[in-house]
């Protein structure tokens, strides 16, 4: 019979409780259902939702597109500023061989002329050096001016489209 009671005593304990619970929970709508926001409220903040959320994404999709172009137009752009370096550093090298053939032939010639012995041999080698110098140096001149002038280039089409410059005002 005791546990009987106690039995009693904690079922009612437990229905007081689910009593508090539903107390907490608020007033039950008429035809049953719980009250609360409208459902099509819901709804259609939900869509909304999704709709802001679509166009977010297609945003940053964009957005990561225009960048992974420029990123690649900017390794391009530094792959051939640097084969434009290395072009420019060899016509250098090449300028410096040549002009150390040069002084070395105009020493040779100078000595022997002031020794008095005019040798034609001498003569021929330092007009070709001299020659070689001043052909490799018009190629060098030649070359780093095809380089500014495709850098100038690279630097003028990013400075001309207008759509570039709106779309950093927009992002920014």
């Amino acid at each position: 019979m005791q546990d009987i009671t106690e039995l009693q005593r904690r079922l009612s304990g437990a229905l007081e409780r689910i009593g508090h619970g539903l107390e907490a929970l608020g007033p039950v709508a008429p035809d049953g259902a719980a009250a609360g926001p409208d459902p099509s409220e819901l709804a259609a903040a939900l869509a909304a939702e999704q709709d802001l959320t679509a166009q977010l994404e297609e945003r940053i999709r964009a957005t990561r597109d225009r960048f992974e172009t420029r990123a690649a137009e900017a390794d391009k752009e530094l792959r051939d500023v640097h084969a434009l370096l290395a072009a420019v550093e060899s016509d250098r090298n090449r300028l410096k061989l040549v002009a150390e053939t040069l002084t070395a032939t105009c020493a040779q010639l100078r000595d022997l002329n002031a020794q008095g012995v005019a040798d034609a041999d001498r003569v021929n080698d330092a007009m070709t050096a001299e020659i070689d110098a001043l052909r490799t140096m018009r190629d060098s001149d030649r070359g780093e001016l095809n380089a500014i002038i495709r850098l100038l280039d690279g630097a003028g089409a990013d400075a001309r489209t207008p759509d570039s410059q709106e779309e950093v005002r927009q992002d920014g």
